[in-house]
């Protein structure tokens, strides 16, 4: 268990020398550590933080609240907790198994417990959606929905003690969307409907054809057409009146609107196909009065995503890519967030600015990462020392032992450092952030693991290995062995 630990932080340690943060206004750290995948992060208005991580086939869903991480779908080792969702106060609700390839039901976590509101006897993966007020929307299938199955997707909602079923009808109802209102907008038959709380309207009357629909504050956005072919436009809905914001002949989509009905989106540059294959992808944005390209380039910007101060957040690079980034339009400006050639994709964004996304390591799977305006806090880490990149001189502000003057540069591996973990030295962590790591720090020097290293090393009929000024590469090699034989041999004399 200890080998495991000592490699796993060797290898975090050299991450850190890939990666690097773009911008000195936003402080990013690394949130998650370990050997498996975390994805489909969210963060709500208090900087509380949900994902879904774990091996393939048995992830679950782990909720950080500032203070603390627990795991909210821990019913069993082998089954998925998927597509968690977070409010401002709190509560989470997803997808999940009970048992091993068991059916897909929905969870909510209220601050205290785990329910479980659907109990339905058959396959039901599919979206779903909770508002501020506890209020949860989904799409499933209401029968038969396997190979050959007859059955198709209906949309139901949550109210905190009952489900009422919103649709019924012959035709497929999916990605269904709510509002603190209560609205509930979704996609079907290839238009959009909107809930009110009363009753079902058709908005889309006047348009044609409408997909994936977004809600806030009574917005409405969605992007469709006159025909279901060629190019998409978007399309706003204020409750009242239905807008065009886009009329260029080539394919928008995926829009999403805030609470002042400002409106981001995607659109192609030079085709009028959904993938967009002689062109490629640009951000737009719509500030209630006019559009702005936030975006030009060569490369696909994608996901964007818009919070309530007009703050635009999006990815540059498909998910394919090998080298993904994340980028930040704040009403006057755009950062680049990352820029780590690693891929980092599908970013959220809260109302006061902080960002969570996935992204990949040199030595493991996805992991969550998290940015923040360096005015929130600038000792992420809680040593007293300011993060470089806010403008002090904490070299990594998501490590309490890595920090300027640091007196113990865990060179004297007869003493766990401050973490009670027992590490290799030669790990390659500038402890002191003076910039010199390892055999290089003279700060090193004076430690006795020097000696140690050298008298276990003797025992394989060798002379010293620091040589005078320098180490050659066979004492590169051989002295972590030593070490590691040393260790061994005095904690059998304890």
């Amino acid at each position: 268990m200890r080998r495991s630990i000592l490699m796993f932080m060797v290898a975090q340690a050299l991450f850190l020398l890939f990666v690097s943060v773009s911008h000195s206004q936003y402080n990013t750290v690394q949130f998650t550590y370990n050997d498996y995948n975390d994805r489909g992060p969210q963060i709500n208005d208090n900087g509380h933080v949900i994902w879904a991580g774990g091996y393939t086939g048995s992830e679950d869903i782990f909720l950080d609240d500032g203070t603390s991480r627990i795991r909210l779908g821990n019913y069993e080792d082998l089954h998925r907790d998927y597509v968690p969702h977070i409010n401002n106060n709190g509560g989470v609700a997803w997808w999940g198994q009970t048992t091993f390839y068991g059916n897909w039901e929905v969870f909510l976590y209220d601050g205290i417990g785990t329910t479980q509101i659907t109990d339905i006897g058959h396959d039901s993966y599919a979206q779903l959606m909770m508002n501020n007020n506890g209020l949860v929307v989904w799409h499933r299938c209401d029968s038969d929905c396997g190979m050959g199955g007859d059955g198709d997707d209906e949309i139901y909602l949550y109210d905190g003690s009952s489900t009422t079923q919103l649709t019924d009808n012959d035709y497929d109802d999916r990605y269904p969307r709510i509002d603190d209102n209560g609205y509930v907008v979704w996609g079907g038959d290839d238009k959009v409907f909107l809930y009110d709380g009363n009753s079902t309207t058709l908005i889309t009357n006047g348009t044609g054809y409408g997909y994936y629909p977004s809600i806030k504050n009574g917005y409405v956005v969605w992007h469709g057409g006159d025909d279901s072919t060629s190019s998409r436009e978007i399309f706003l809905y204020d409750g009242a009146n239905t807008t065009q914001l886009t009329n260029n002949g080539y394919f928008d989509q995926a829009p999403v609107v805030n609470s002042s009905g400002h409106v981001a989106w995607m659109g192609c540059d030079g085709d009028t196909t959904q993938y967009c294959g002689s062109g490629d992808w640009e951000v737009f944005l719509y500030d209630g009065t006019s559009t702005t390209q936030l975006t030009n380039n060569n490369d696909d910007d994608v996901h964007a995503l818009i919070n309530d101060n007009g703050y635009v957040v999006w990815q540059r690079g498909e998910d394919s890519s090998p080298d993904s980034e994340i980028f930040l339009y704040d009403g006057t400006s755009t950062t680049q967030i990352t820029d780590n050639g690693l891929p980092d994709g599908r970013p959220k964004i809260n109302n006061i600015g902080h960002l969570v996304w996935e992204g990949s390591t040199p030595f493991s799977g996805q992991e969550v990462f998290l940015a923040f305006p360096c005015s929130f806090d600038d000792d992420y880490d809680g040593d007293l020392y300011l993060s470089a990149f806010c403008g002090g001189d904490d070299c990594n502000d998501s490590n309490e032992t890595i920090y300027p003057t640091n007196p113990n540069t865990y060179c004297n591996c007869e003493e766990p450092n401050p973490k009670g973990i027992f590490e290799v030295c030669g790990g390659g962590i500038d402890e002191d952030c003076d910039g010199l790591v390892d055999y290089a720090d003279p700060d090193c020097d004076s430690g006795d693991y020097l000696g140690l290293a050298n008298a276990e090393a003797s025992t394989f009929g060798g002379n010293s290995l620091i040589a005078s000024g320098s180490s050659n590469a066979v004492a590169l090699l051989l002295v972590p062995l030593g070490a590691v034989v040393g260790l061994r041999n005095w904690r059998r004399k304890r």
